[in-house]
């Protein structure tokens, strides 16, 4: 673990290093928000804690969320990736992987054709809760923004009405979040006529 900022060993396990939820994040660039998530809602995650209740994790825990990056990448949705981590069989695995970002990408998609913006809100806001941002930038954002080029009638106001928003809620989520000492952001572009506007965001949070 050479490359992590250890914390504290484990008193019965010295050689099992115990790292920060900040230093996770780092490592594996989902933000602090996310591994909470994660762990609250899904069970994917069972950090030890200190006696003030700050959560340390293991190489394990590490080597798991990477694990769960893979299979969200690939098209799992996250209420299914603990039942498939905890198969033993490749086949199993391999059957269980679905169409998420095709789905949430048709949700998204109905919300922005009828102008619908508190649906759209919640869409959004629950994406970024669950997944990493890199992941929904590369997975729905980006593939959304170029699907909504063109110039039917109506797609241009399609595409500012997303655009507006999406830069909208990452400037809100960057400023909840100012106060995180590390993390790792990725570049939204929004395009709205002829020109790009890309906007850095630390979607990262410390307990």
């Amino acid at each position: 673990m050479n490359d992590l900022e250890v914390l504290v060993g484990d008193d019965e396990n010295p050689n099992d290093e115990l790292v920060p939820i900040r230093e996770i994040s780092r490592v594996t660039g989902v933000n602090t928000v996310t591994l909470r998530a994660w762990e609250r809602r899904y069970g994917l995650l069972i950090p030890q804690r200190t006696s003030k209740g700050h959560r340390l994790y293991s190489r394990a825990d590490i080597d798991r969320v990477k694990e769960i990056q893979l299979w969200l990448g690939r098209g799992l949705a996250i209420s299914k990736v603990k039942a498939l981590l905890a198969s033993q069989t490749l086949e199993s695995l391999e059957q269980v992987v679905d169409s998420n970002w095709v789905q949430l990408a048709q949700q998204v998609h109905s919300a922005i054709n009828s102008f619908q913006r508190k649906l759209l809100e919640r869409l959004m806001a629950d994406t970024l809760a669950l997944y990493p941002a890199d992941m929904v930038a590369d997975y729905l954002f980006l593939p959304l923004l170029a699907d909504l080029q063109g110039n039917e009638p109506g797609m241009a106001a399609r595409r500012a009405f997303f655009s507006q928003l999406t830069l909208e809620m990452l400037l809100e989520s960057q400023g909840r979040q100012r106060q995180s000492a590390t993390g790792h952001g990725f570049c939204c572009c929004l395009q709205q006529n002829k020109s790009i506007h890309c906007l850095p965001t630390c979607l990262v949070t410390v307990c």
